[in-house]
């Protein structure tokens, strides 16, 4: 026969479990096995199933949670570049519009043109000045986002609005 509290083979006729100390509650017999096949004391008792189905849902709640700031400038979204960047030090005026379009105003002179945000958080920025197209990868590190168009990095903080 068996504990029914920790599920060790117990001889017939004790009164209290060797193992674990509980009560034998009279002389039930069972096969060595259950009827799956399994010995009792091989079963994973159905509260070690459920704790072990929430820490996995904290942990994979506290992965989503923590990635936010570790990836801050690589999962940018497109709000974050709304709006007008003024060049560090210089008068550029770059303005990310929510259809797509881009307007850089420098001394009077304005190109136009069209970005998007890429899978990894960049933006891609594609503008037509003095009649060629000009391509320039940027990435957002806080406040501040840099450009690089051939080598040449900008940096650029956003205006208030």
């Amino acid at each position: 026969m068996f504990c029914t509290e920790c599920g060790k083979e117990i001889e017939a006729g004790t009164i209290f479990c060797p193992n674990c100390g509980r009560k034998v509650e009279g002389s039930v017999t069972i096969s060595s096995r259950n009827a799956s096949g399994v010995k009792p004391s091989k079963l994973i008792s159905p509260m070690k199933v459920l704790i072990t189905a929430i820490v996995i849902v904290i942990i994979i709640v506290g992965i989503l949670i923590m990635r936010g700031p570790f990836l801050q400038g690589c999962g940018s979204s497109k709000s974050q570049f709304l709006g007008k960047w003024r060049e560090v030090g210089k008068t550029e005026v770059m303005e990310f519009f929510n259809d797509g379009r881009v307007s850089i105003t420098d001394k009077g002179m304005t190109a136009a043109g069209s970005w998007a945000v890429l899978d990894d958080g960049r933006v891609k920025i594609k503008a037509n000045l003095l009649g060629m197209t000009v391509v320039g990868i940027g990435t957002l590190k806080g406040d501040t986002l840099r450009i690089n168009i051939s080598g040449e990095i900008s940096e650029y903080k956003k205006i208030p609005s």
